[in-house]
Protein backbone atom coordinates (compact mmCIF):
# COMPACT_ATOMS: atom_id res chain seq x y z
CA UNK A 1 0.00 0.00 0.00
CA UNK A 2 1.05 3.51 -1.15
CA UNK A 3 1.32 6.54 1.34
CA UNK A 4 -1.55 7.70 -1.43
CA UNK A 5 -3.74 4.70 -0.51
CA UNK A 6 -3.15 5.28 3.56
CA UNK A 7 -3.62 8.74 3.26
CA UNK A 8 -6.65 8.44 1.60
CA UNK A 9 -8.03 5.70 3.84
CA UNK A 10 -7.55 7.94 6.67
CA UNK A 11 -10.03 10.59 5.15
CA UNK A 12 -12.80 8.95 6.96
CA UNK A 13 -11.24 8.69 10.03
CA UNK A 14 -10.74 12.57 9.95
CA UNK A 15 -13.86 13.30 8.89
CA UNK A 16 -15.61 11.12 11.65
CA UNK A 17 -13.62 13.78 14.54
CA UNK A 18 -14.74 16.93 12.26
CA UNK A 19 -18.25 15.32 12.70
CA UNK A 20 -18.16 14.81 16.24
CA UNK A 21 -16.63 18.52 16.92
CA UNK A 22 -19.10 21.03 18.58
CA UNK A 23 -21.29 22.64 16.38
CA UNK A 24 -19.29 26.26 16.37
CA UNK A 25 -16.37 25.03 15.01
CA UNK A 26 -15.45 25.51 11.66
CA UNK A 27 -12.89 23.11 10.39
CA UNK A 28 -10.78 22.59 7.36
CA UNK A 29 -8.50 20.30 6.82
CA UNK A 30 -6.18 19.66 3.29
CA UNK A 31 -3.94 16.86 3.22
CA UNK A 32 -1.02 16.22 0.46
CA UNK A 33 1.15 12.97 -0.22
CA UNK A 34 3.41 15.01 -3.00
CA UNK A 35 2.47 12.43 -5.53
CA UNK A 36 -1.03 14.05 -6.83
CA UNK A 37 -2.85 12.19 -3.79
CA UNK A 38 -4.61 13.18 -0.72
CA UNK A 39 -7.89 14.82 0.26
CA UNK A 40 -9.63 18.03 1.25
CA UNK A 41 -12.26 18.96 3.57
CA UNK A 42 -13.44 22.17 3.09
CA UNK A 43 -10.04 23.37 2.38
CA UNK A 44 -11.45 26.56 0.14
CA UNK A 45 -12.50 27.88 3.28
CA UNK A 46 -11.18 31.55 4.07
CA UNK A 47 -10.05 31.86 7.89
CA UNK A 48 -7.75 34.67 9.53
CA UNK A 49 -4.41 33.72 8.37
CA UNK A 50 -2.73 34.42 12.00
CA UNK A 51 1.00 33.13 12.08
CA UNK A 52 0.65 30.33 9.32
CA UNK A 53 0.79 33.52 6.85
CA UNK A 54 4.72 33.75 8.02
CA UNK A 55 6.07 30.46 5.63
CA UNK A 56 4.79 32.37 2.59
CA UNK A 57 6.92 35.69 3.87
CA UNK A 58 9.77 33.21 4.82
CA UNK A 59 9.50 32.27 0.89
CA UNK A 60 9.38 35.93 -0.22
CA UNK A 61 12.61 36.41 1.86
CA UNK A 62 14.21 33.45 0.25
CA UNK A 63 13.16 34.74 -3.10
CA UNK A 64 14.78 37.98 -2.33
CA UNK A 65 17.85 36.01 -0.99
CA UNK A 66 18.06 34.37 -4.22
CA UNK A 67 17.42 37.38 -6.13
CA UNK A 68 20.56 39.00 -4.32
CA UNK A 69 18.38 41.39 -3.13
CA UNK A 70 18.57 40.51 -0.10
CA UNK A 71 21.32 38.01 2.00
CA UNK A 72 21.03 36.12 4.96
CA UNK A 73 23.82 37.78 6.37
CA UNK A 74 22.81 41.16 6.06
CA UNK A 75 22.03 43.02 9.34
CA UNK A 76 18.68 44.96 9.74
CA UNK A 77 18.26 48.08 11.51
CA UNK A 78 15.58 47.54 14.53
CA UNK A 79 13.41 50.94 15.03
CA UNK A 80 13.36 51.18 18.95
CA UNK A 81 9.85 52.55 18.45
CA UNK A 82 9.24 48.93 17.20
CA UNK A 83 9.71 47.47 20.05
CA UNK A 84 6.39 48.99 21.62
CA UNK A 85 5.11 45.49 19.84
CA UNK A 86 4.52 42.39 22.59
CA UNK A 87 5.54 39.70 20.82
CA UNK A 88 8.39 37.01 20.80
CA UNK A 89 11.76 38.04 22.21
CA UNK A 90 12.94 40.26 19.72
CA UNK A 91 10.72 43.79 21.30
CA UNK A 92 12.66 42.73 25.31
CA UNK A 93 16.38 42.81 23.35
CA UNK A 94 18.03 45.69 24.06
CA UNK A 95 21.42 44.43 22.97
CA UNK A 96 20.41 43.25 19.60
CA UNK A 97 20.18 46.56 17.16
CA UNK A 98 21.01 44.92 13.97
CA UNK A 99 19.97 41.25 13.68
CA UNK A 100 20.57 39.55 10.54
CA UNK A 101 18.43 38.31 7.96
CA UNK A 102 18.50 34.78 8.78
CA UNK A 103 18.30 35.38 12.57
CA UNK A 104 15.10 37.11 11.92
CA UNK A 105 13.84 34.41 9.79
CA UNK A 106 14.03 31.95 12.66
CA UNK A 107 12.69 34.40 15.13
CA UNK A 108 9.30 34.29 12.84
CA UNK A 109 9.72 30.80 12.04
CA UNK A 110 10.51 29.16 15.13
CA UNK A 111 8.93 31.17 18.19
CA UNK A 112 6.60 33.06 15.95
CA UNK A 113 7.89 36.62 16.60
CA UNK A 114 6.50 39.17 15.39
CA UNK A 115 8.63 41.85 15.73
CA UNK A 116 11.06 39.89 13.30
CA UNK A 117 8.30 39.35 11.05
CA UNK A 118 7.88 43.03 10.18
CA UNK A 119 10.85 43.83 9.67
CA UNK A 120 11.04 41.07 7.23
CA UNK A 121 8.17 42.25 5.51
CA UNK A 122 9.38 45.81 5.35
CA UNK A 123 12.81 44.62 4.28
CA UNK A 124 10.92 42.63 0.99
CA UNK A 125 7.96 44.89 0.66
CA UNK A 126 4.59 43.50 1.75
CA UNK A 127 3.54 44.00 -2.51
CA UNK A 128 6.60 41.79 -3.38
CA UNK A 129 5.17 39.29 -0.61
CA UNK A 130 1.56 38.90 -1.83
CA UNK A 131 2.84 38.61 -5.73
CA UNK A 132 5.49 35.77 -4.83
CA UNK A 133 2.33 34.08 -3.32
CA UNK A 134 0.05 34.81 -5.93
CA UNK A 135 2.65 33.22 -8.27
CA UNK A 136 3.34 30.02 -6.32
CA UNK A 137 -0.74 29.56 -6.61
CA UNK A 138 -1.84 30.60 -3.13
CA UNK A 139 -4.95 32.22 -4.57
CA UNK A 140 -6.85 33.19 -1.41
CA UNK A 141 -3.97 34.45 0.45
CA UNK A 142 -3.14 37.57 1.06
CA UNK A 143 -1.35 39.89 3.56
CA UNK A 144 -3.11 43.06 4.28
CA UNK A 145 -0.79 44.32 7.65
CA UNK A 146 1.97 43.75 9.37
CA UNK A 147 1.68 41.25 12.29
CA UNK A 148 0.57 42.32 15.85
CA UNK A 149 -0.01 45.81 14.74
CA UNK A 150 -1.20 48.53 17.42
CA UNK A 151 -2.54 50.96 14.50
CA UNK A 152 -5.76 51.71 15.29
CA UNK A 153 -6.16 52.33 11.43
CA UNK A 154 -5.21 48.52 10.77
CA UNK A 155 -8.01 47.41 13.31
CA UNK A 156 -10.11 45.86 11.26
CA UNK A 157 -8.22 44.80 8.50
CA UNK A 158 -7.34 40.83 8.17
CA UNK A 159 -4.55 38.84 6.85
CA UNK A 160 -6.54 35.58 4.93
CA UNK A 161 -5.32 32.00 3.82
CA UNK A 162 -6.87 28.68 3.57
CA UNK A 163 -5.57 25.48 4.65
CA UNK A 164 -5.43 24.69 1.14
CA UNK A 165 -3.33 27.62 0.21
CA UNK A 166 -0.83 26.56 3.38
CA UNK A 167 -0.40 23.50 1.82
CA UNK A 168 0.03 24.22 -1.59
CA UNK A 169 2.93 26.46 -0.51
CA UNK A 170 4.44 23.97 1.67
CA UNK A 171 4.36 21.29 -0.84
CA UNK A 172 6.57 23.44 -3.25
CA UNK A 173 9.41 23.30 0.05
CA UNK A 174 8.87 19.53 0.18
CA UNK A 175 9.15 18.78 -3.28
CA UNK A 176 12.22 21.24 -3.41
CA UNK A 177 10.71 23.48 -6.26
CA UNK A 178 10.59 27.17 -6.96
CA UNK A 179 13.57 28.54 -4.38
CA UNK A 180 13.47 25.42 -3.08
CA UNK A 181 15.51 23.42 -5.23
CA UNK A 182 18.54 25.55 -4.22
CA UNK A 183 19.75 22.96 -1.28
CA UNK A 184 21.15 25.51 0.54
CA UNK A 185 17.45 28.16 1.05
CA UNK A 186 15.81 24.54 1.49
CA UNK A 187 18.02 23.37 4.37
CA UNK A 188 17.36 27.34 5.93
CA UNK A 189 13.79 26.68 5.60
CA UNK A 190 13.39 22.82 6.71
CA UNK A 191 15.34 23.90 10.07
CA UNK A 192 13.36 26.38 10.97
CA UNK A 193 10.46 24.40 10.44
CA UNK A 194 11.65 21.68 12.12
CA UNK A 195 12.63 23.72 15.59
CA UNK A 196 9.33 24.70 15.95
CA UNK A 197 8.81 25.56 19.66
CA UNK A 198 4.98 25.54 19.21
CA UNK A 199 4.34 21.74 19.37
CA UNK A 200 1.17 21.36 20.78
CA UNK A 201 -1.29 21.16 17.91
CA UNK A 202 -0.46 18.37 15.13
CA UNK A 203 2.56 17.09 16.33
CA UNK A 204 0.92 15.69 20.02
CA UNK A 205 0.57 12.60 19.37
CA UNK A 206 2.54 11.99 16.02
CA UNK A 207 3.98 8.18 16.70
CA UNK A 208 7.33 7.45 15.79
CA UNK A 209 9.16 7.20 13.46
CA UNK A 210 6.44 10.11 11.88
CA UNK A 211 7.80 13.77 12.37
CA UNK A 212 6.34 17.63 11.61
CA UNK A 213 7.86 20.62 10.16
CA UNK A 214 5.63 23.36 10.65
CA UNK A 215 4.29 26.65 11.33
CA UNK A 216 1.40 27.10 13.54
CA UNK A 217 -0.73 30.71 13.98
CA UNK A 218 -3.09 31.29 16.89
CA UNK A 219 -5.77 34.13 17.71
CA UNK A 220 -8.23 34.25 20.31
CA UNK A 221 -10.86 31.23 19.49
CA UNK A 222 -8.57 30.26 16.29
CA UNK A 223 -5.54 27.50 16.26
CA UNK A 224 -4.05 26.46 12.52
CA UNK A 225 -0.88 24.29 11.82
CA UNK A 226 0.80 23.36 8.95
CA UNK A 227 3.12 21.48 8.12
CA UNK A 228 5.46 18.80 6.00
CA UNK A 229 5.19 15.22 7.72
CA UNK A 230 8.50 13.47 7.84
CA UNK A 231 9.45 9.72 8.00
CA UNK A 232 12.79 8.86 8.74
CA UNK A 233 13.83 12.45 7.84
CA UNK A 234 12.33 12.72 4.13
CA UNK A 235 8.95 14.41 3.25
CA UNK A 236 6.29 12.01 2.58
CA UNK A 237 2.98 14.48 2.72
CA UNK A 238 2.19 17.76 3.50
CA UNK A 239 -1.31 18.72 6.01
CA UNK A 240 -2.74 21.95 7.42
CA UNK A 241 -5.42 21.93 9.77
CA UNK A 242 -7.60 25.62 9.88
CA UNK A 243 -9.68 25.60 13.38
CA UNK A 244 -11.47 28.62 14.19
CA UNK A 245 -14.62 28.73 17.12
CA UNK A 246 -15.44 32.39 17.17
CA UNK A 247 -17.48 33.05 13.91
CA UNK A 248 -14.36 34.29 12.32
CA UNK A 249 -14.09 37.34 15.41
CA UNK A 250 -17.57 37.49 15.98
CA UNK A 251 -17.30 36.49 20.04
CA UNK A 252 -14.94 35.56 23.11
CA UNK A 253 -14.24 32.38 23.11
CA UNK A 254 -13.28 30.96 26.96
CA UNK A 255 -10.30 28.99 27.15
CA UNK A 256 -11.76 25.47 27.79
CA UNK A 257 -12.84 25.75 23.70
CA UNK A 258 -9.63 26.77 22.73
CA UNK A 259 -8.53 23.62 24.33
CA UNK A 260 -11.46 21.48 22.40
CA UNK A 261 -9.83 23.25 19.30
CA UNK A 262 -6.50 22.10 20.01
CA UNK A 263 -7.32 18.79 21.18
CA UNK A 264 -9.22 18.11 17.56
CA UNK A 265 -6.16 19.43 15.97
CA UNK A 266 -3.92 16.74 17.90
CA UNK A 267 -6.05 14.05 16.95
CA UNK A 268 -6.53 14.34 13.32
CA UNK A 269 -2.62 14.52 13.50
CA UNK A 270 -2.86 11.64 15.29
CA UNK A 271 -4.70 9.56 12.66
CA UNK A 272 -2.45 10.85 9.81
CA UNK A 273 0.65 9.62 11.80
CA UNK A 274 -0.66 6.43 12.80
CA UNK A 275 -1.67 6.11 8.66
CA UNK A 276 1.80 7.01 7.37
CA UNK A 277 3.56 4.94 10.28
Amino acid sequence: MTFTDTLIAAEPAVRALLAAAPAEFTVSVAVDDLHDGGFSIDGDQVFRAASVIKVPVMTAVLEDVAAQRLSLDQPISVDEAERVEPSGVLYVLQDVPTPSVRDLLTLMIVISDNMATNLLIDAVGMDRVNASMQHAGLTSTVLRRRLNTTDPAFASVRNEMTAADAAHGLVQLARAEGVYADSALREVAMTALRRQQHIDLLPRHLPEPIMLAHKTGSLDGLRHDAGILLRAGEPVAVVAVFADATDHGAHDVDPQTERALEDLTAEIGRVLGAALR
